[in-house]
């Protein structure tokens, strides 16, 4: 077993928690770049992998250095790991929570949480009465430091009701049938903002609120998968707001990129990729008030990309198993909602109409 990194826990003399993570799909991308390197090192060390298929199981533990457990009934009897990373698909996912938290340890997981809203709520119920920690990379499970900021500019500048919102996330990638779940429009349905849309999905339930109806519409440009690699997503919310996200793989160069910006009724806020010299690895967030009438900035920050809402909150998590909560908590209604959204757009899908959520 490799020996994790001495952090800033090891010299305040905190150890760090034993994690084990399940589903070595995106699973093994997690450890390796996450937990046996990365931001989830200094808090949390790598003890086993788990997956149904042995052979993905055998060659990811012995590249990983840990144990491969084929069983998660197995893995859950052991006293000493305190938490799963769970990076399953997300189909039936909240059964495989509620397994894990009545063992009677804490999760940390990815999105989309769940397909079905009502199991979803179920869990984080039920987790919450057990006073178990379940935790998404999106929505965040705090107030994170790009929200920190728009909060702070909300109030400072009294930018009032937010009205209208637009999230695009995007990159070059030729993609090929392999018989994933991704190949499969009922398991991803309109995929590119299942698959990438549903950050900015969570990120404007938060600014917005209740959803009301959706519109959905897609193409396929390059794509080997039978799933599309082109889609927009609109969103009435139930106080007015309109929002849309659009999303693909056919977009730019071969780099990852989003961007968020929200209209309100004084102002506006961007959010996105900050494409200047010495500024790799960072976001740029700034704020136009209406008495801007040349419409600069009045304010510019540049945070980490870690500092974004997307990004997996491993201190969070780490002081959340020391019963330390997160600053602002996500409500558990918030999931929920983006959740919804996405069983309407699957709706809207088939349909070609606007859906009710």
């Amino acid at each position: 077993m490799r020996p994790g990194p001495r952090g800033k826990l090891q010299e305040n003399g905190m150890d760090r928690k034993k994690i084990a993570v399940v589903g070595l799909g995106f699973g093994q991308y997690m450890a390796e770049h996450h937990l046996l390197r990365g931001p989830g090192a200094e808090y949390f060390e790598l003890t086993a992998v788990c997956d149904r298929d042995p052979a993905r199981l055998a060659t990811a533990a012995a590249s990983l250095g840990v144990r491969g457990v084929p069983d998660l009934d197995v893995l859950l009897r052991e006293r000493e790991i305190a938490a799963i990373g769970l990076f399953t698909g997300p189909v039936d996912r909240a059964e495989q929570v509620r397994k894990i938290i009545r063992a009677g340890k804490d999760v940390i997981t990815t999105k989309p949480f769940e397909l079905d809203a009502e199991k979803a709520e179920a869990v984080l119920r039920e987790a919450a009465r057990l006073g178990r920690t379940v935790h998404l990379n999106s929505p965040a499970p705090g107030l994170s430091g790009d929200f920190r900021q728009i909060k702070a500019w909300q109030e400072k500048y009294r930018l009032g009701r937010a009205i209208a919102g637009r999230h695009e996330a995007w990159y070059k990638r030729v993609e090929q049938a392999d018989g994933s779940w991704y190949d499969d429009p009922e398991l991803c349905p309109v995929a590119p903002v299942f698959r990438l849309g549903i950050y900015g999905i969570n990120d404007m339930v938060r600014i917005f609120g209740e959803p009301e109806s959706v519109q959905t519409m897609q193409s396929r440009i390059f794509t080997g998968r039978p799933t599309p690699d082109l889609a927009q997503l609109t969103i009435r919310f139930r106080n007015g707001a309109i929002a849309t996200t659009l999303d693909g793989w056919c977009l730019q160069p071969p780099r990852d990129e989003s961007c968020l910006t929200i209209h309100y009724e004084n102002g506006t806020v961007h959010r996105g990729p900050a494409a200047i010299p010495g500024a790799a690895g960072k976001i740029v967030l700034c704020v136009v008030p209406a008495d801007q009438a040349d419409g600069r900035p009045a304010e510019t920050v540049l945070l980490p990309e870690q500092e974004m809402s997307r990004a997996y909150q491993w201190q969070a998590f780490y002081r959340s198993l020391n019963g330390e909560p997160p600053e602002d908590p996500t409500p558990v209604e918030a999931i929920v909602h983006g959740i919804r959204i996405l069983a309407a757009m699957k709706r809207s899908m088939k349909s070609g109409r606007t859906e009710p959520v």
